[in-house]
């Protein structure tokens, strides 16, 4: 009888998925470097702006990849 069998049987499943994930998400715009600064508030501002526009890239382009992956 089935229900008098003391071990469980396992079944594994394996799925693969191919990620439709373009290559062009993987890289992110690079953090600018701190010695590019200069000694003016004007470099510091520029290099803040720089900062934050390649924080933006990288949210904005996790935000596709996360996406796409939701999607599927």
């Amino acid at each position: 009888m089935v229900c008098d069998d003391p071990e469980p049987k396992v079944v594994t499943r394996i799925v693969e998925r191919k990620s439709d994930v373009p290559r062009s998400l993987f890289d992110c715009m690079p953090e600018p470097v701190a010695t590019e600064v200069g000694e003016t508030q004007r470099y510091v501002a520029l290099y803040l702006e720089r900062l934050a526009l390649a924080g933006q890239d990288c949210r904005t382009r996790l935000a596709k990849v996360r996406k796409l992956l939701a999607d599927r």
